[in-house]
């Protein structure tokens, strides 16, 4: 069974994504503090809006002339991409502001594990039959 099949699992796995690249990022901010002209990078937010646009969308069906029809979201294009932005932040390196950045981001990561571990541990539950 491919996990990354069901989208809950496959919006995790890329918010980890996310998280891990973003740690990269701002651990060459801190390793080129004190180099000359270095304008520090960070990644584009990770909307969780974006994502779950680009999810397939369930068919509603109209059962009733009262009920109100289905609005389908319009994705474009570049919406839809495997690469993360990134953009420069500020005019040099505040240390103090990257290890919060670093702090921040290192919590959002082990939440989006800990989601992830939760998540198999039900599928498990679900398989042996809830014992």
């Amino acid at each position: 069974m491919d996990l990354q099949t069901i989208p809950m699992f496959a919006m995790m796995t890329k918010s980890m994504d996310w998280h891990s690249k973003r740690q990269d990022l701002l651990a060459g901010n801190i390793a080129n503090a004190d180099t000359p002209n270095y304008q520090p990078v960070d990644l584009a937010p990770l909307t969780f809006d974006k994502e779950l646009r680009k999810l397939a969308t369930v068919p509603v069906r109209q059962t009733s002339p009262m009920h109100l029809s289905a609005i389908r979201p319009q994705v474009t294009g570049d919406e839809v991409r495997d690469t993360y932005e990134v953009s420069p932040v500020a005019n040099g390196v505040s240390l103090e502001e990257q290890a919060v950045m670093v702090a921040k981001n290192a919590m959002d990561h082990t939440l989006a594990t800990q989601l992830y571990g939760k998540n198999i541990s039900m599928l498990r539950m679900v398989m042996r039959g809830g014992n």
